[in-house]
Formats: C-alpha cells, sequence, structure tokens
C-alpha cells in the first residue's frame, strides 16, 4: 500500500480495534456463530455426500461420526424422523457390526446406542432389540452397557402399557 490509500477516508484505523482480541473478533465468528453453522451445514454435507458412497475405511468412519452428529442433533431439535434416518444412514457404513466395534469402538457405541433410543421413540420396538443387542455382545464393559439396557427397559415398559407382545 501507498501512503495515499492509507490516508483515504475508507480506510479509517481510529475505529478498528488493534488489539489481538479485536483483530480476532472482526475476522473469525464467535464460537456460538461457528456452533450454528455446523449443525446448519452438517445436514447438508451429508445430503450431499453420502449417496455417492465412500471408499476408504477412514473417509467411512467420518460418514459415519458426521451421521451420529446430524442424528444427534435433530434428536435434541425433537426431528425424531430426521434423526433415524441418519443413524440407518450410518448404520450402513458400519458393516460388519462386530468389526466396527473392534476397530471404532467409541462411535460405534454411540451410534447403536443413540439408534436404538431413537428406534424406541418411533415405536419399533423389534429394532431396539436387535440394536440393543449390539451393543450389549460388544461393549467391552458394564458402564458401557447401561444404557443399551435402559434403553431396552423402557421399550420394555412401554410395551407393557400397551398390553402389547415383547418382540
Amino acid at each position: 500500500l501507498d501512503s495515499s490509500a492509507l490516508n483515504s477516508s475508507e480506510l479509517s484505523l481510529s475505529s478498528w480495534d488493534a488489539t489481538p482480541a479485536g483483530i480476532g473478533s472482526t475476522r473469525f465468528p464467535s464460537a456460538a456463530q461457528l456452533g450454528r453453522t455446523k449443525q446448519k451445514s452438517q445436514f447438508l454435507i451429508i445430503n450431499q455426500f453420502c449417496p455417492q458412497g465412500q471408499d476408504s475405511e477412514s473417509e467411512k468412519v467420518r460418514v459415519v461420526a458426521l451421521c451420529v452428529e446430524a442424528g444427534e442433533t435433530a434428536t435434541r431439535t425433537s426431528a425424531f424422523d430426521t434423526a433415524r434416518v441418519y443413524f440407518r444412514l450410518a448404520l450402513t457404513f458400519l458393516r460388519p457390526r462386530e468389526k466396527a466395534f473392534e476397530s471404532h469402538y467409541e462411535i460405534s457405541l454411540r451410534l447403536f446406542n443413540a439408534a436404538a433410543e431413537m428406534e424406541c421413540c418411533m415405536g419399533n420396538f423389534s429394532k431396539v432389540s436387535t440394536l440393543a443387542a449390539g451393543d450389549l455382545e460388544n461393549a467391552t464393559s458394564l458402564q458401557d452397557k447401561l444404557r443399551a439396557y435402559e434403553t431396552e427397559i423402557y421399550g420394555f415398559k412401554v410395551l407393557e402399557e400397551l398390553r402389547e407382545n415383547f418382540p
């Protein structure tokens, strides 16, 4: 820049906060803004890239993580059917189940628990048993099995109140 550009009325340095915090706040969005942007964009990313399929294992795991996050976000906003779609999509990328738990334990545990809870919310109790069984067979500690047990118990309680047969 030459000195004439610095003296122009278009660039007013006196009104600009030149501290490191001021520079950061003018260039980058706040954490809250980033969170909202991430929530909005995760659905778009999944919808655009998942139908194409993923080849490598690391790409599949990233898609699964995105689907789990999108499903959990949809759950928090009470969009249960949408959440179920994302959890089911994630489940298609984690096949076979035993291998998924061996190589990607944490995300598999999160996915199977969340998917079982969502199927319970949607009244699909036969899927609850199948998904919870996946957790119970592959979880390595009692602590990791508790969420699956809670979901199954809740499902059985609902069926009992409705006087329906257990699946």
